[in-house]
């Protein structure tokens, strides 16, 4: 995935801005993408607009998981660079909407977070009502730039719902996954969720699935997202549920997500201390429940591991700071 974002920065000369793209797209293989020949000719096309601008400059890196291309200009900008800059982000804008699998773009700057609050305050639910206050709108804020500052796989958002009709308590009651729609792990991440919420909440056809463009926790990450409201916080029977089912919406969440990448769902128990013992040689420490799970490290016969859970004949274990799957049958 291509993932580019637009920064501002104040300083008392005016303020500098910057626009950067990473990655290769993948919407085809090299020569034929069509979304990278996109994406190239925006960069190419602002290189061509700022040049012979003083304060302008671009950069080229080749880095393990694709190109990176910046394009910056210093201040003061005049505002026919910044216009420059705008038609830039117009057009990757358009190109995250129409490819979210294989762009993502994200404005960081202080009108990017005042449009994703504008996004997140409107929410597509039951009421056409804004769904979060304002503090807790900039809360999300904070949160998807957060994110959006690192490279990460997979966004979350946990919420409750509600009506929001100025009632003492609502009718209403469910769960909801949203996802934005095209992104194929954006939905297949919330239908996962809701398929292992159903397990446990006591009106089942009432969790389910909506792809919308309104949240800005979906439409802003760089990832796939997910944003979940657990009930509606209004309804006496929900908030009532949630309450007494922490845990358990912690489990299926986690359960979730383990679908989602592939990896082995462990049932925690208490921690207990265990000893390697082999006959000679030393234990394997796995990353994944497997002979062919690659090796992290070994573990001298001896040596004291401590047990999180078990996977089939595979315990859960920390030895020396570092997580693993070992053979359940050399420890004791």
């Amino acid at each position: 995935m291509m993932k580019v974002v637009y920064s501002e920065m104040d300083t008392p000369a005016g303020i500098s801005c910057r626009l950067e793209a990473a990655g290769h797209a993948g919407y085809a293989p090299a020569g034929q993408d069509i979304v990278c020949a996109g994406a190239s000719t925006v960069m190419q096309g602002l290189v061509c607009l700022l040049a012979g601008e003083k304060s302008a400059r671009s950069d080229a890196f080749d880095e393990p998981d694709g190109p990176r291309l910046a394009v910056q200009a210093d201040a003061p900008c005049a505002e026919w660079v910044q216009g420059a800059f705008e038609l830039a982000k117009a057009c990757f804008a358009l190109l995250a909407e129409r490819y979210p699998e294989n762009v993502r773009f994200a404005d960081v700057s202080r009108r990017g977070e005042k449009s994703m609050m504008d996004l997140q305050l409107f929410a597509e639910g039951e009421a056409a009502s804004p769904a979060l206050s304002e503090a807790q709108t900039r809360q999300a804020v904070a949160a998807i730039r957060e994110a959006n500052s690192g490279y990460y796989d997979f966004y979350l958002a946990l919420h409750s719902n509600a009506i929001g009709n100025g009632e003492p308590q609502s009718s209403t009651r469910g769960i909801i996954a949203f996802y934005y729609p095209g992104s194929s792990g954006g939905q297949r991440g919330a239908e996962l969720i809701a398929e292992n919420l159903r397990e446990i909440y006591p009106l089942p056809d009432k969790v389910t699935t909506r792809p919308t463009t309104a949240l800005g926790e979906v439409s802003r990450s760089r990832f796939p997202a997910v944003l979940v409201e657990i009930g509606y916080h209004d309804n006496y029977s929900d908030a009532l549920w949630v309450e007494g089912h922490v845990e358990d919406i912690a489990r299926q969440l986690v359960r979730a997500l383990t679908e989602y990448f592939g990896l082995p769902f462990i049932t925690p128990i208490t921690p207990w201390r265990g000893t390697v013992r082999t006959q000679s040689g030393n234990l394997n420490l796995r990353e994944y429940p497997s002979q062919q799970g690659r090796v992290a490290a070994q573990l001298p016969s001896g040596a004291v591991v401590t047990v999180y859970g078990q996977y089939g004949g595979w315990y859960s274990v920390g030895y020396q700071g570092q997580l693993g799957y070992a053979a359940a049958s050399y420890i004791q």
